[in-house]
């Protein structure tokens, strides 16, 4: 799997981190439904975290079609309700 921080660059995620990433984003889309803005931030920033500690990063050179793509920072539900829904909604 393949996450894109916006500015700071693409990881590579397998095995197990792919998998809680995964578990993670089914859990963050029941947060926003809910809206449960505190369980929301808190997955987020364990997913980020995940991302960052777990996932391997890749060259700046290398460019891949990224499976997600996340904000740097937390966003309100707000937020990640735009982003979800785009702009459609």
């Amino acid at each position: 799997m393949i996450v894109r921080i916006l500015g700071e660059g693409q990881y590579e995620l397998t095995g197990s981190a792919e998998a809680k990433v995964r578990s993670l984003d089914e859990q963050l889309l029941r947060h926003l439904e809910a809206g449960d803005e505190d369980a929301f931030r808190e997955d987020f920033t364990h997913v980020l975290r995940i991302v960052r500690g777990d996932g391997r990063r890749l060259p700046d050179d290398a460019i891949h079609v990224s499976d997600f793509v996340l904000p740097s920072q937390v966003p309100s539900l707000e937020e990640a309700k735009a982003l979800f829904e785009g702009p459609h909604a």
